[in-house]
């Protein structure tokens, strides 16, 4: 009878739906425990729910879980910070920044299994969020290789090997130029001149990039920038082609420029709740669900674009013009609230989906001469202006 819907948008660690399930981890040399939730990340630190203290699901089950599997943990009476644990038989604090698949993620450091692994900063390493730049080899290099970001792989093609390469004040420097700049370890900004392709999963969880410029980025894998909470600045006007999931929850981005952007597939900007400025002068194609949740943004012109999938621009509070000379295909719920939009502007459209345009109260311009579909009911003040059928002929006797 619990059910996600209900939790929905104000989710809390130790509320019902979390606590629903939970499963509690020990590492059987001992020294390290983690009690987690249902949330996946939905929520922080979902990995020490209960501050990973059994005792606070019930008095003595720390007792009996040490006992039943003969390992030994250390547990806390006073909860934490939510970005510090406990680490180890010496009951090292640790602050990190991230848990990914069990590995802690600080400054300079990690914690895994149980103990605490630092930088070699003498040999002129340095940590990136998820990666490490061996001085040695000239790379980076994934912490963890199961998971799933190939950012390290990617800058390595474009820069990896080269001797300029030079850790300096926590960024990491190609002779004079800044290309990732880092705070606290975590990647601020980065300036790739020279990066041309993002693989799959690329900088999916870099939350603290603020700026990225990849001026010979020319197509992006699935679900790359994908959670990149403080993204302000995204500038790639060579880009082609974006994957699945691409910038999917970018909350504070403003806005998005990529003209030579010829595709955008499922859930690409899906919410991006800031974005004011969107332009893709030559973008054919759109996917499902893009733009989804675009609600600062204040018109919409794509005059290249020919195909929309479904819910694309389903919340748009802001929106008034929209332009697309070139559409002939709108899947269902596309522009769905669409509160102050005025003017609709598609004079190849044949196809309309189901619940288009359903809440646009104030509509006053639809110029769609060739749709073919029927009209719903909310848009048959318009039926006379969007018919494709010539007038009959008279028969002359």
């Amino acid at each position: 009878q619990i059910r996600r819907e209900d939790f929905k948008g104000k989710e809390k660690r130790e509320d019902e739906y979390g606590t629903s399930v939970i499963s509690i981890q020990m590492l059987k040399s001992g020294g390290f425990i983690s009690i987690k939730n249902r949330y996946n990340h939905a929520v922080n630190n979902c990995d020490n729910t209960f501050n990973s203290n059994p005792d606070n699901i019930i008095e003595g089950l720390s007792v009996s879980l040490k006992d039943h599997f003969n390992v030994e943990f250390t547990i806390t009476e006073s909860a934490l910070p939510d970005d510090v644990m406990i680490v180890g038989e010496k009951n090292q604090l640790f602050k990190y920044h991230t848990e990914r698949n069990n590995i802690r993620y600080g400054d300079q450091a990690w914690a895994k299994d149980g103990e605490i692994h630092t930088v070699n900063k003498s040999a002129g390493d340095a940590l990136f969020d998820y990666f490490r730049f061996d001085n040695k080899t000239k790379t980076l290099i994934k912490l963890d290789p199961n998971y799933e970001d190939s950012f390290a792989d990617d800058f390595n093609r474009a820069y990896g090997g080269n001797k300029a390469l030079i850790v300096k004040n926590g960024n990491l420097m190609l002779g004079e130029d800044v290309l990732i700049g880092a705070e606290n370890s975590r990647i601020k900004t980065l300036d790739l001149p020279e990066l041309a392709e993002m693989g799959h999963y690329c900088l999916c969880n870099a939350r603290a990039l603020t700026e990225l410029n990849v001026p010979a980025l020319t197509a992006m894998g699935a679900w790359c920038l994908q959670n990149i909470d403080s993204l302000t600045m995204f500038n790639a006007p060579a880009l082609t082609t974006m994957g699945d999931y691409c910038l999917h929850n970018v909350n504070v981005l403003t806005s998005f420029s990529a003209n030579a952007l010829t595709t955008m597939d499922e859930m690409c900007l899906q919410n991006a709740p800031a974005l004011t400025t969107f332009n893709a002068n030559a973008l054919t194609t759109m996917g499902d669900w893009c733009l989804y949740e675009a609600k600062g943004l204040t018109s919409f012109t794509a005059n290249a674009l020919t195909t929309m999938g479904e819910n694309c621009l389903f919340d748009i509070d802001a929106l008034t013009t929209f332009n697309a000379n070139a559409l002939t295909t709108m899947g269902d719920f596309c522009l769905r609230n669409a509160p102050v939009l005025t003017t609709f502007n598609t004079p190849s459209l044949t196809t309309m989906g189901d619940y288009c345009l359903r809440n646009a109260p104030v509509l006053t311009q639809l110029n769609a001469p060739l749709l073919k579909t029927t009209l719903p009911d909310h848009l048959k003040r318009f039926a006379s202006i969007s018919s494709s059928q010539p007038p009959k002929r008279k028969l002359r006797r």
